[in-house]
């Protein structure tokens, strides 16, 4: 019966505590600004915000200022109705024992709840491995085409940009199709799939091509040479465009958390997930487009 209670206490102070947090509101404070103005992660914010969501312990102990106090029945009407044995009650420290574990075990439940987020930081991470290598790789693709531009092109200059460029991959060599899969947002997920693989071929079809004109290979064309390095060059801006409209869903995400935790106590979130930009996916579609295109051209 006491710990009945002391759990219906609890919870009722819990969610007075939480309604009076959430409907006051306080004047912005110079510490504030600072606060906004520099900037606070994601993490500070959600776990300050957990932190300070229990005043509630100095609400209960106050109980413990004001001890109630009964007044005995008569001695004549304790011979006729002996009163009832009283209820055992809890001690001060008792209940500070309580209202710690109620804590304790609400943050622990609490941040089993968040565990899911790190998939979300995985990701974020390939996303910007793909957004990495790409941008840095793009600057070897540029000399690579001003090069054959020439009306004599040195190949083994092109050659030196082409092992820059694959140094600039390296990361996104290593990506796996478990990795991709990470990405909760089917389409662009199926998108990467598709743009890496033709990447892989298109890759070693472009190596090939320039030991070729190293070689000077009979075999060697130059104009093929140059539809490929396009085509790779519509890939890395797939690739781009991929990470573009995947931030923008989870922009979305974060918007809509921002929304409902300003929204009056008790309001309905609406955490329905946004659709990626379709403009950005057709400039992902046409980079496979073009990579299947070529790669058929040569097979």
């Amino acid at each position: 019966m006491r710990h009945q209670v002391l759990a219906s206490l609890l919870i009722m102070l819990l969610c007075l505590s939480m309604a009076g947090g959430s409907s006051e509101q306080t004047p912005s404070t110079p510490t504030n600004a600072k606060a906004i103005a520099t900037g606070q992660t994601i993490g500070t914010i959600v776990s300050a915000a957990f932190n300070t969501a229990f005043p509630i312990i100095g609400r209960i102990m106050d109980l413990f200022k004001k001890p109630a106090t009964t007044t005995p029945p008569t001695a004549d009407k304790n011979k006729k109705n002996p009163p009832t044995p009283a209820e055992p009650t809890a001690t001060k420290t008792e209940v500070q024992a309580a209202v710690d574990k109620a804590q304790n075990d609400a943050k622990k439940a609490f941040k089993e709840e968040m565990q899911p987020t790190a998939s979300v930081a995985k990701e974020l991470a390939v996303i910007q491995t793909f957004g990495d290598g790409s941008a840095k790789a793009n600057l070897n693709l540029a000399a690579i085409k001003r090069l054959m531009s020439e009306t004599k092109p040195d190949y083994s200059k092109i050659k030196t940009e082409w092992t820059k460029f694959n140094l600039h991959m390296a990361d996104i060599l290593t990506v796996k199709k478990s990795d991709i899969q990470l990405v909760h947002e089917v389409e662009i997920q199926s998108r990467l799939l598709t743009l890496q693989e033709s990447r892989k071929e298109l890759m070693q079809d472009i190596t090939d091509n320039i030991d070729r004109a190293v070689g000077s290979k009979p075999d060697f064309s130059k104009t093929e040479l140059e539809s490929q390095i396009s085509a790779m060059a519509a890939l890395l801006n797939g690739f781009d465009s991929l990470a573009a409209a995947e931030l923008g869903v989870l922009q979305s995400d974060i918007e809509k958390l921002s929304v409902w935790a300003n929204s009056p106590a008790g309001g309905e979130a609406d955490f329905k997930p946004k659709a990626p930009d379709k403009d950005l996916l057709e400039i992902a579609a046409a980079a496979a487009t073009e990579s299947t295109r070529v790669l058929h051209k040569q097979h």
